[in-house]
């Protein structure tokens, strides 16, 4: 199932895309499509990767995040992802193109009872096992 994206517009010079993957594979190759520049225009898909900026300037090493995407680095590994929930589900989808690595995390739990966010929950822990 192809992913089914809508332009949306949004004033102040803002450009929104929205984007629906479907389940679990279609994620997987939306994600890896997305990450490759086979989605958007090489100038958007430049101007995308060019957003992220330091979540904690502090720590520049360690996450970034963009426009819609986010970043993770540690030793030779590199991941972008997105994530997202709505009620009934949790999900994380990243891919790391250096390794050829992508990882796909649904889960029908928003938050855990310690309120952290399952998806992102089991990432960190998938992560650590690699």
């Amino acid at each position: 199932m192809p992913p089914i994206c809508r332009h949306i517009v949004e004033g102040r010079g803002r450009d929104w895309i929205a984007c629906w993957a479907g389940p679990p594979p279609a994620s997987a190759t939306w994600i890896e499509a997305l990450i490759a520049g086979r989605v958007f225009n090489a100038a958007y898909q430049r101007r995308w990767l060019d957003s992220l900026q330091p979540e904690d300037p502090s720590k520049p090493e360690v996450q970034r995040y963009g426009y819609g995407i986010a970043q993770i680095s540690w030793g030779p590994n590199t991941i972008y992802f997105h994530g997202g929930e709505m009620p009934g589900f949790n999900s994380f989808m990243g891919c790391d193109p250096g390794n050829r690595g992508t990882l796909v995390i649904w889960t029908n739990l928003i938050v855990s009872l310690d309120k952290k966010p399952t998806a992102n929950t089991l990432m960190l822990k998938v992560l650590d096992q690699i």
